[in-house]
């Protein structure tokens, strides 16, 4: 109960309120004696107890709606008029109790509440990571926070004006984001985090954890310390208001050492620190997969331990050179050089983004390094360089095709010319011989002249015990474990110590009374040595009574002590380390009895379009000419480098990507997205070249060289005909060359006309296939769904996005069937078929094993316009090609599944994924009216009731201009039933709503399902068309 005199604590719950009942008839509920508020110093969420009694009937008409998760906000009166706010906080349960049956009714609630963090454990991610680039500007902690929190924070709808925005519910503090744009992001992996999760650690980069505060995300800092309780400023305030202090310890917690054993230990690049495990080889050429080396076809460095960095390699040789010495006399010696190469060592998934060397000119090292069949790699992990017996065809004075260590040794051991020695005489030297004097190129017995020099980095074992700072009387020791596959030695060194430093130290526990909140020490404030790390605030008749928690070297100095993934040399992450970036972009299709316009759907950070009216093909039927059905097929996808680059870099261009349709339960999904993190596909670059022994292929990046993009538009479409897509994408499939769509003779005629590469026209066709599934420009006409995904893509990263549409409704008044969502056009292949068992012949197009047997039982001209099958594959049909040959059979072109076939019994067919399937062109609709109230959309499928009424009435669908709506309603004026159906002509339920006739239903597409428009935590409008 609250008091009329002194202080006391009330609750408002401003979700309860409707539009512009908040705050001018928001009831401020008095909290009993006895409420407790708890919150800490890290991770652990704040909590509070509150209990409410003597609820009238009234009160509980606004309490009964009560929810969990819905906003509580504190306050604390003196006279219960003026309020101080004190804290937010989330119901997380309550327990709701009738104490009195009988009028007047009272009830009683005792309500559990927590941090609004809690809500950033709710919001589920996908696979996510952050990787360090190799080059450019590297991200910082706040660019990670503010791409995560944009992306997949629940929005809501701010009315601005005569209007509305959406934003989010969560942002990221401004002084939050400054701060944090002072701290690199390191390399994170994580699986299916939560949005807190994926905060947090990004945070603990910096020693700090997240909280929330009315939606904005800010933070605390694990390594602050605040003022003391005891000084001068806060002793009459807060100190002279203590009136208990307890110490306590425990020796379960005690130790005085730790033994620690830690694997994999390297560093993670502090400045000016040489903390790396090198090591330092001088190796000759190997091979671990042979016991015979044959020289130049698989020569291979081999170290001693696995390599996981770029190693720095010097090449060291000996070769001849010949010149003139004392000017005139011609001689030749014996000369030995290093070289350093380690510019030509790359991490392979970083070697495999390089073009392949097709006759190019290669005169140096630099161009050597252009090239992945001139280059050198190594597995990070591995402890073998490889490439040397990689063949290059390139031109140096002459074209050459060789090994790479040939090409290599030439280059380097030409790259010293010329140069001068002294010795008792001067030798001027301008002819690189090779390896055997008077030029010795063809002895490739590199195996002879060849070694290198390597330092690399590896990982080591570190065995260590560590002790407190301050000297123990007796020598505890604990155990403490390795936490992380991968551990930086000097954080983890810090962390360790500063662990052992707080185990089993004392703690104290203050206890005080205080009569205003804002008095009351807060988290981090210290006392001497001391930091509190909790507080339990109970309130009791008129006042606090506060128990604070402290404890010396409570707070972690470094929290973030692993590398948390493997380190790396390489630009682009290899497959075994990616990881796929699952996201889902979700929409609304929403039955009610009222329409609505979600207007604001490109505000999102990711989002996709459509029209309504694509989702109305349940309510159509084939007419004769449209069959209006074809599933999504393909994505049409490029990738977004910057706000203007692209790749495909032509911004008609398009990778095409198989697409997949489901029906998920009320949903359709569509996904589409790449199975590797740097390519989309293969291309065939260059025809057949017997250097390199085939066709080459180069990789369609949809990444930059730091294997990153910042997001991708895809549009899906049901059908890309052959020709479609080609580079010239006014080109179309010619038949043959000719007018006729066949020749009689394939052998000669026919195979000419297609496969014929001197052809202008077939070269366009092999163009087609050497560039797939490059495609060129589509007609937006074409486009089902648009989708524009705004995410960075980190290195590690597999792009997958799901497009989620969710049949749903406001009321449990409308209900839709099984059937709605199995003929939406999306993902229904015929509209209307006949169902197999009901024919009365085998469901196939007439079929004959050749085109003899056609051309003798069916005469063409007898069955113009008309199809059969031939070979069970081909389909032939009867057409009029010109005035010389008249009807005959001929293959038909190409066609896609919207093609609707007529055999000679003038039968409707398609032709779908290998089956032909009959058109039912009888299809009707079926309404049906009941005289009570008929349907529940909890109630589970609907089904018919044997009290329906055939209505002779049809029904109207009306789209709006927007896109965003369509009207469903009956025709023939207003009927006086209870109920009503629309059904196939099986009678299944495709929709049904209990109402009024021709007032019908609307379809609504929206991406948030509540309709307000709010202004802080008050409704002030809603979405709904009045």
């Amino acid at each position: 109960m609250a008091y009329s005199k002194g202080l006391a604590m009330y609750v408002v719950f401003p979700d309860l309120y409707g539009i512009n009942e908040y705050p001018s008839q928001a009831k401020y509920f008095p909290i009993d004696n006895g409420c407790v508020l708890e919150d800490t110093y890290n991770e652990t969420l704040d909590t509070a107890t509150i209990k409410l009694t003597g609820i009238s009937s009234s009160d509980y008409a606004v309490l009964k709606n009560l929810n969990v998760y819905y906003t509580a906000l504190i306050y604390s009166s003196k006279d219960g008029v003026n309020f101080t706010f004190i804290k937010r906080m989330l119901i997380d349960r309550f327990v709701e109790e009738n104490i009195r049956v009988s009028n007047p009714f009272y009830y009683e609630y005792e309500i559990t509440l927590f941090s609004e963090t809690k809500l950033l454990e709710k919001v589920i991610l996908p696979n996510i990571s952050t990787t360090k680039r190799v080059s450019g500007n590297p991200l910082k902690v706040s660019d990670y926070l503010n791409e995560y929190i944009k992306e997949y924070s629940p929005m809501k709808r701010i009315k601005v004006g005569n209007s509305y925005k959406l934003l989010s519910i969560f942002y990221l503090d401004q002084y939050a984001s400054n701060f944090f744009s002072t701290f690199y992001a390191k390399d994170i992996q994580l699986n299916k985090p939560t949005l807190r999760q994926a905060i947090t650690e990004l945070m603990i980069m910096a020693n700090c954890i997240p909280v929330v505060y009315s939606g904005k995300i800010s933070y605390i800092s694990l390594s602050q310390r605040l003022s003391d309780i005891s000084s001068s400023a806060n002793y009459a305030k807060q100190f002279a208001k203590i009136d208990r202090i307890k110490t306590q310890q425990e020796s379960s917690e005690y130790a005085s050492e730790m033994s620690l054993t830690l694997d994999n230990v390297t560093n993670n690049e502090e400045s000016n620190v040489d903390n790396f495990v090198n090591v330092c080889e001088m190796v000759g050429f190997r091979n671990n997969d042979s016991y015979v080396l044959k020289n130049a076809d698989n020569l291979q460095i081999v170290t001693q331990y696995p390599i996981y960095n770029n190693p720095r390699v010097i090449m060291c040789f000996n070769g001849y050179y010949s010149g003139q010495y004392d000017v005139t006399n011609h001689a030749n010696g014996l000369v030995y050089h290093e070289y350093d190469i380690s510019d030509l060592v790359e991490e392979k998934f970083n070697w495999t983004k390089k073009p392949i060397c097709y006759n190019s000119p290669i005169n140096t090292i630099d161009d050597l390094k252009k090239y992945k069949n001139a280059s050198l790699y190594f597995n990070r992990g591995s402890n073998v360089i490889q490439g040397f017996e990689q063949k290059i065809q390139y031109f140096f004075i002459q074209s050459w095709t060789t090994f790479q260590i040939e090409a290599l040794y030439k280059i380097i051991g030409n790259s010293f010319l010329p140069q001068t020695l002294f010795t008792t005489k001067r030798f001027q030297l301008d002819t690189f011989d090779g390896i055997t004097a008077g030029g010795g190129f063809n002895d490739l017995d590199f195996l002879n002249c060849v070694f290198f020099k390597i330092e690399y980095q590896t990982l080591a074992s570190v065995k260590a015990r560590i002790g407190k700072s301050i000297k123990n009387d007796k020598f505890i020791e604990s155990i403490d474990n390795q936490t992380s596959s991968y551990s930086d030695s000097e954080r983890l060194g810090n962390y360790e110590y500063s662990k052992v430093n707080r185990l089993g130290n004392k703690t104290k526990i203050l206890s005080g009374r205080f009569l205003n909140y804002d008095d009351i020490p807060v988290l981090a404030q210290t006392y001497g040595d001391y930091v509190i790390y909790k507080r339990s605030i109970k309130f009791l008749k008129h006042e606090f009574i506060v128990d604070l928690f402290l404890t010396e070297n409570y707070i972690l100095r470094d929290y973030f002590t692993s590398v948390s993934s493997k380190i790396r040399s390489w630009a682009i992450a290899k497959g075994s380390e990616a990881l796929e970036r699952h996201d889902l972009i979700k929409s609304y299709a929403e039955f009610s009895f009222k329409r609505k316009t979600e207007s604001k759907v490109a505000q999102q950070n990711s989002y996709f379009t459509y029209s309504i009216e694509y989702l109305t093909y349940p309510f159509k039927v084939y007419d004769g000419v449209n069959v209006l059905v074809s599933t999504v097929s393909n994505a049409l996808v490029s990738a977004l480098l910057t706000d203007t680059s692209f790749l495909p870099t032509d911004s008609d261009f398009s990778y095409c990507l198989e697409e997949r349709s489901y029906i998920f339960g009320n949903s359709l999904l569509f996904t589409f997205g790449f199975s590797d993190n740097y390519t989309s596909s293969k291309y065939i670059a260059s025809g057949n070249d017997q250097a390199i022994g085939g066709w080459g292929e180069q990789d369609y990046p949809y990444v930059d060289d730091n294997g990153e993009n910042i997001g991708l538009k895809a549009n899906l479409i049901d059908f890309i005909d052959a020709g479609n897509g080609a580079v010239d994408y006014n080109f179309t499939w010619p038949s043959n060359g000719s007018s006729k769509l066949i020749y009689s003779n394939f052998d000669t005629e026919q195979k000419e006309a297609v496969i014929d590469s001197s052809n202008d026209t077939t070269s366009k066709q092999r163009q087609l296939s050497w560039q797939k599934p490059m495609v060129g420009y589509v007609k937006p006409a074409n486009y089902r769904l648009s989708t524009k995904y705004n995410n960075r893509k980190d290195n590690r990263e597999i792009t997958v996005v799901t497009d989620q549409i969710e049949f749903c409704s406001d009321t449990n008044d409308i209900v839709f069937g099984r059937k709605f969502i199995e003929r939406q056009k999306a993902v229904k292949s015929v509209l209307d078929t006949f169902d197999a068992s009901s024919l009365a012949c085998s469901v196939s197009i007439e079929n004959f094993a050749t085109l003899k047997d056609l051309q003798s039982s069916y005469p063409a001209y007898q069955n113009q316009n008309k199809c059969a099958l031939v070979g069970g594959t081909l389909i032939y049909y009867s057409g009029n090609l010109d005035v010389t040959t008249g009807w005959q059979w001929v293959v038909a072109k190409p066609v896609n599944k919207n093609t609707v076939f007529k055999d000679m019994n003038n039968n409707l067919w398609q032709y779908i994924n290998g089956t032909f399937v009959q058109i039912n062109s009888s299809f009707s609709f079926k309404c049906y009216g009941f005289d009570e109230k008929q349907f529940n959309i909890n109630a589970g499928e609907p089904s018919l009731s044997s009290s329906k009424v055939p209505l002779s009435v049809g029904f109207t669908v009306e789209n709006t201009s927007d896109g965003l709506s369509s009207h469903i309603y009956l025709n023939g004026g207003s009927l006086t039933y209870a109920s009503y159906a629309i059904c196939d002509n099986n009678d299944n339920i495709i929709v049904a709503w209990n109402g009024s006739s021709d007032g019908g239903i609307w379809l609504n597409q929206k991406i948030i399902r509540d309709d307000y428009l709010y202004d802080g935590d008050g409704k002030v409008g809603s979405i709904v068309v009045s």
